[in-house]
C-alpha cells in the first residue's frame, strides 16, 4: 500500500513507484459498491500550478475511459480550496453503467476530499497520530505453506483463538472481502471489515480495513514472505495506523518509539492486538502447527484498580465464582502486588481453549466485563504452561508469592526455562516451597509469566534472602529481561464439580 491509501477514509489502495519527471504510474484497487475494481493510471504532478492530472491507461469494465484533475488553490483568508474533477465514459455508452460509475465516483471523491481535509487540518499532530510498524517471525518451512496459511483466512476461526468469527468472500481470484469478529482475552470483541489483495506469485498480501476498531481512523497493512535460502522464510507483518484524534489526544498517541510498558502495571493502551498473534504459534518448527481448541489455555489478566481495592475484590469474586462453574474451566489464582497494592494479577487456567471462547461470548460474562471495566485498567495475555510444579498450597492472605515477567534475549528460551527449573529445585531444598507455574505467551512467543509460591510469608522471605537464589536470578538475567515482584496470595480456587 502506498500514498494512495494514507488518508485512510477513501476505500482504495494503490501500488506504484515515486514520480519521475513529474509523472507517476499507479495500479489502483478501489471499492465500487460491493465490488473491488482495479485499473492503472498515469498521473502528472505540477507543483508550480498545484495540480495533479490523471488518466486511466488500463481501465476496468464498465469504465471505458476516465481521467481528471486535482486543483489546489490558496484563498485570501488563508484557507485552501481543493477541487477534484472527473470525466468518464462507460463501455458502449450503457446508461445503467453510467449511473453506476457516477455513484462510485461521487462516493469515493467525497471520501477522499474529507480524508484530505481531516489529514491537512491535523498539521503537526499528524506525526503523533500516524505511524507505521512491523513484526517478523522466522518460519522453518516453505514460503507457499506460510502464504497458504495467511491466504486461507476463512479457516482462521478454527486456527486462531482470538478470531471468533470470519466471513470471507472471493468472487475474483486474489480479491478477498473479510468481515471478522475478534475476541480479546478480557471478553470484549470488535468487528472489522477489510479488503485484501493477494499476490501468490510474489508471496505478498496487502489489505485495507474499511471498518476499523474504536480509536482508529484508519488501518492498512501488508504481509511479506521472503525465502532466506536456508530452508526458512521470514514472514513480516506491516501496519500503518492513524489514531482517531477524537479519542487519543495527540500528546498521548503511541508511536514506534514508545517505551515498553512496565511489567504488571502497564495500561492496555494499543488499539490493536500485536501483529504476531496471527503468526502460526509453532513457526520455529518444520511444519506449521495449528493449535486445537481442545488444548489447555491460561488467561493472564493484570488489573490496575482505579479506586477502592476492597470493592474491586468483592466484585471480582462474583466473577470468579461464575468462572468456576463454566465448562472447561480448571482453576484460578489471584495475587495482589505488595509494593503496588492497586495492581492485581489473575491467572485463569482452562482445560480447553474451547471452554474459554464459549465463556467470553456468554451474556453473563459480557455483563461482568461491563461492570468491572470502569473499575480497572487492564492488560491481557494468553499463555500455555511449559513447566508446572505442585507441592502444597499457599496460605491465603500471606505475602508468599513471587511473580516473574521475562522476555528472552535472542535464541535463549531453553536456557531461561532450564534456569527457572533450577530455581525451583533450589527453593525446594530450602523448605516451605509450595510450587510454581512457568507460562509462555502464545501471543508474544519470547515472553513468560511465572508464579512461585511458599507455604507462608516466613518461608518466602527466607527464600528471597538466600544467596543461592540471588545467584540463580543473576544467571537468568543473562538470558532474559527479568522483572521480579512479590505478591499477596488473594485466592486459589478450583472448578466447581
Amino acid at each position: 500500500m502506498a500514498a494512495g491509501v494514507r488518508p485512510h477514509r477513501a476505500r482504495r489502495g494503490a501500488r506504484g513507484g515515486p514520480a519521475e519527471g513529474g509523472e507517476q504510474l499507479l495500479r489502483i484497487w478501489a471499492v465500487a459498491g460491493d465490488k473491488v475494481r482495479t485499473w492503472t493510471s498515469r498521473r502528472v504532478l505540477d507543483p508550480a500550478a498545484r495540480t495533479v492530472t490523471f488518466r486511466q491507461v488500463v481501465t476496468a469494465a464498465p469504465v471505458a475511459e476516465m481521467g481528471g484533475e486535482w486543483r489546489v488553490r490558496e484563498l485570501e483568508d488563508g484557507t485552501t480550496r481543493v477541487t477534484l474533477l472527473h470525466d468518464y465514459r462507460a463501455v458502449d455508452g450503457d446508461p445503467a453503467a453510467e449511473e453506476l460509475i457516477e455513484k462510485a465516483v461521487d462516493g469515493n471523491s467525497r471520501a477522499e476530499l474529507l480524508a484530505l481535509k481531516n489529514t491537512a487540518e491535523l498539521a503537526d499532530a499528524r506525526e503523533e497520530l500516524h505511524f507505521t510498524f512491523s513484526d517478523s517471525e522466522t518460519v522453518f518451512g516453505a514460503a507457499g505453506d506460510v502464504f497458504a496459511f495467511l491466504d486461507r483466512a476463512d479457516l482462521w476461526p478454527q486456527r486462531l483463538p482470538h478470531v471468533a468469527r470470519l466471513d470471507l468472500t472471493e468472487d475474483e481470484a486474489g480479491i478477498q472481502h473479510m468481515d471478522m469478529d475478534t475476541a480479546s482475552p478480557d471478553g470484549s470483541t470488535h468487528n472489522t471489515t477489510s479488503v485484501r489483495v493477494c499476490f501468490e506469485d510474489r508471496k505478498v498480501i496487502v489489505y485495507k480495513q474499511l471498518r476499523v476498531p474504536v480509536a482508529m481512523s484508519g488501518h492498512t497493512g501488508r504481509w511479506v514472505i521472503e525465502s532466506l535460502g536456508d530452508g526458512s522464510v521470514r514472514a513480516t507483518s506491516w501496519h500503518t495506523v492513524t489514531l482517531d484524534p477524537g479519542v487519543y489526544a495527540p500528546r498521548w498517541a503511541p508511536t514506534p518509539r514508545s517505551p515498553r510498558p512496565a511489567p504488571w502495571c502497564a495500561r492496555r493502551s494499543g488499539p490493536t492486538a500485536p501483529p504476531r498473534c496471527v503468526m502460526p504459534s509453532s513457526s520455529r518448527r518444520k511444519r506449521v502447527h495449528i493449535r486445537s481448541k481442545d488444548t489447555p489455555l491460561t488467561v493472564v489478566n493484570r488489573f490496575e484498580v482505579k479506586g477502592d481495592t476492597a470493592w474491586f475484590e468483592h466484585e471480582f469474586r462474583d466473577h470468579s465464582q461464575y468462572l468456576r462453574r463454566r465448562e472447561g474451566f480448571d482453576f484460578l489464582v489471584t495475587v495482589q502486588l505488595v509494593e503496588r497494592p492497586d495492581v492485581y494479577v489473575h491467572l485463569g487456567h482452562w482445560r480447553t481453549m474451547r471452554g474459554f471462547l464459549d465463556t467470553v461470548h456468554d451474556d453473563t460474562f459480557q455483563t461482568h466485563v461491563k461492570n468491572l471495566g470502569p473499575l480497572v485498567n487492564t492488560e491481557v495475555d494468553q499463555a500455555v504452561s511449559v513447566g508446572r510444579v505442585l507441592k502444597e498450597n499457599a496460605v491465603v492472605g500471606a505475602e508468599n508469592v513471587i511473580l516473574t515477567q521475562a522476555r528472552s534475549l535472542g535464541a535463549t528460551s531453553s536456557s531461561f526455562e532450564r534456569l527457572f527449573a533450577e530455581t525451583n529445585e533450589h527453593f525446594d531444598r530450602l523448605g516451605g516451597f509450595g510450587g510454581s507455574d512457568l507460562l509462555r505467551s502464545t501471543l508474544r512467543l519470547d515472553t513468560y509469566t511465572a508464579i512461585q509460591w511458599w507455604r507462608d510469608t516466613a518461608d518466602c522471605e527466607r527464600a528471597l534472602a538466600d544467596s543461592g537464589h540471588r545467584a540463580l536470578t543473576e544467571q537468568m538475567r543473562r538470558t532474559a529481561d527479568v522483572e521480579v515482584v512479590r505478591g499477596r496470595h488473594v485466592a486459589y480456587e478450583r472448578v466447581v464439580a
